[in-house]
């Protein structure tokens, strides 16, 4: 049995683009976000128009999904389409896997406010249906919507989308399954968030023109803002010449503190010491969100493979996605292989390796290579 899984498609919307390229093509353009990352509606809208001959809402009943949902649901079909899968009936043998942050929170809020201000009677069962299904709720609907059976939801903080990629390899590798779906989405702007990061001293500072920028590796940790977005990965245990291969994944945890990352980052290089074996990194795709916990992950980096390996953060120009960054950062990292370029610019081989990092509060560490043959 092979135990190589490979990357046969990829889906991602944030608010510098629409689509994987339009993401890549912004990034190239070195557009940033400033402040905040929102999608419009216009252009949720937009996408699920596109979509909505390949999506069974009417499954749902009176639900009207969260927005966290409605991400979801579009990164889910952009990665089928581009693995020619939209429009194939899904079979029993593609298991999606579901990450995020804190699920369809925006309806919780809703609910929550509705609750207080006129009681059991202000919540509708649209609502109730959120909040009762929790951090579930997307992978539920993405299920009814696509004909998909569910393995689960993965809520690891902003390492959980990287963690549901080590378990759907997992998945493949031992013949659960032939295809995997993974979807991470998050869409948690809300003052209540923004309000907590600030106290807790990683949302950004208001630098002189009065925006907040998010600046990895920053001396002095400067702090990140929140950005909507969502990312999808189709998995196949099959590969072919020429695929995008992931060869290795990790799973651990730091239990140094609830909020703060260990200086020493020793889980961190334990899990990057698992990667020794295969031939080194020529990229690293950092979790990195702009926090003094970033320098500490370089050190880690360095202490295991070196200055070679270039390293790098996604965030600089999307902000922090949260619950769905990892797999919004492996999917740039795919696109740095299939471009054969990193994010700062830098040209790659056609035959090159990488390892994308994903870290979270609680601990939560996971990690994920690439290898692509040219």
């Amino acid at each position: 049995m092979k135990k190589n899984v490979s990357i046969q498609g990829l889906g991602l919307i944030t608010p510098l683009g629409v689509t994987a390229d339009a993401n890549w093509q912004a990034i190239r353009a070195d557009h940033k976000i400033i402040d905040h990352g929102v999608i419009s509606d216009q252009i949720l809208q937009q996408q699920e128009t596109r979509y909505s001959q390949y999506l069974r809402l009417d499954r749902l009943g009176n639900i009207m999904p969260d927005r966290v949902i409605r991400l979801g649901l579009i990164a889910a079909c952009q990665a089928l389409e581009h693995a020619d899968r939209l429009q194939v009936k899904q079979q029993s043998d593609t298991a999606l896997f579901v990450a995020t942050s804190k699920g369809p929170i925006l309806s919780s809020l809703e609910a929550c406010r509705r609750l207080r201000e006129a009681g059991p009677a202000g919540v509708n069962a649209s609502l109730a249906w959120h909040v009762g299904h929790g951090p579930a709720a997307i992978a539920l609907a993405i299920s009814a919507a696509l004909d998909l059976p569910v393995y689960g939801t993965f809520v690891g903080a902003c390492a959980g989308a990287l963690i549901a990629i080590h378990y759907a390899r997992m998945a493949l590798v031992s013949g659960y399954c032939r295809q995997a779906l993974v979807v991470a989405a998050d869409a948690s702007l809300h003052p209540i968030f923004e309000n907590s990061f600030d106290n807790l001293g990683v949302l950004a500072r208001r630098e002189m023109d009065g925006h907040r920028r998010c600046h990895p590796f920053a001396p002095q940790g400067g702090g990140f803002f929140i950005s909507e977005g969502a990312a999808a990965i189709c998995l196949e245990r099959t590969q072919s010449p020429g695929d995008l291969i992931i060869e290795n994944s990790w799973t651990g945890a730091d239990a140094t503190h609830l909020v703060r990352t260990d200086p020493l980052a020793g889980a961190l290089i334990g899990g990057l010491k698992s990667f020794s074996a295969l031939p080194p990194p020529n990229f690293i795709h950092a979790h990195a969100a702009g926090t003094h916990g970033d320098l500490f992950e370089l050190s880690a980096i360095r202490q295991v493979f070196g200055v070679t390996p270039e390293v790098f953060s996604s965030k600089e120009w999307l902000g922090h996605a949260l619950g769905a960054a990892g797999l919004i950062s492996l999917t740039l990292s795919a696109l740095c292989h299939q471009r054969q370029q990193t994010l700062p610019g830098n040209l790659l081989q056609p035959k090159s390796r990488s390892i994308t990092i994903g870290q979270g509060f609680g601990g939560h560490i996971a990690l994920c290579d690439l290898k692509s043959n040219g």
